[in-house]
């Protein structure tokens, strides 16, 4: 297949945009339920530059259609047609995105946790719909598996892992901050670290010198 560069861009931006959302929540996700007092703007402009991604990518789309101005159409098909439910779901997603982030602003910490996980629903459901549209396609019927669908909702949460990365909390100047498995943690420290749980992990920081032996 040659596909149009619109759709390599929408897939790609729109993925990009749910990995980060994800990346996020996943963040998030060890200390809800607690004020946000540090950090929120991370969050705030995490869920600001997921939200530039799945517009992009919405508006990337536009380019591939015949007759863009018909596209308000493909919502009238949503009982029978997986493109018609990306359509529907894809919106509802981004405001819920937005919502968000307007949550982390304000600071309520329940709404970022009902938003936060019914965003993070529709991310979900909004990979297995697109996949759905691939495996739909008649004349591939290579694609008509459920494989598809595993490989499709797999290959994009390379973009989660790729965003969560760009979310570690780096070292400032003179810091020094290692992440271990909780089950691998030795114990065995010098120069008297931070130690912090995240999750899995054992957090040391360093804010002099010290060491940590495996």
């Amino acid at each position: 297949m040659n596909p149009a560069f619109s759709v390599i861009f929408l897939t790609t931006l729109i993925g990009a945009g749910q990995g980060l959302f994800l990346a996020l929540f996943a963040a998030e996700s060890s200390w809800l339920g607690t004020a946000p007092a540090t950090g929120a703007a991370l969050y705030v402009r995490g869920d600001a530059i997921a939200l530039t991604l799945l517009i992009a990518g919405l508006i990337a789309s536009f380019f591939h259609l015949g007759h863009p101005e018909r596209a308000w159409r493909a919502v009238a098909m949503w009982r029978t047609s997986w493109l018609s439910r990306e359509v529907i779901v894809l919106p509802v997603f981004m405001a819920m995105v937005a919502l968000h982030g307007v949550c982390h602003f304000s600071g309520n910490v329940s709404c970022v946790a009902i938003t936060g996980l019914a965003a993070a629903i529709l991310c979900l459901a909004l990979f297995y719909i697109t996949a759905m549209n691939y495996v739909c396609i008649k004349f591939l019927q290579e694609w008509a598996t459920p494989l598809t669908i595993v490989n499709y909702i797999w290959s994009n949460f390379f973009s989660f892992n790729f965003m969560d990365l760009l979310l570690q909390k780096p070292g400032g100047s003179g810091v020094v901050i290692i992440a271990i498995p909780t089950a691998s943690y030795s114990g065995t420290t010098t120069g008297s670290p931070t130690v912090t749980t995240s999750g899995s992990n054992t957090i040391l920081t360093f804010t002099s010198s010290g060491s940590y032996t495996a």
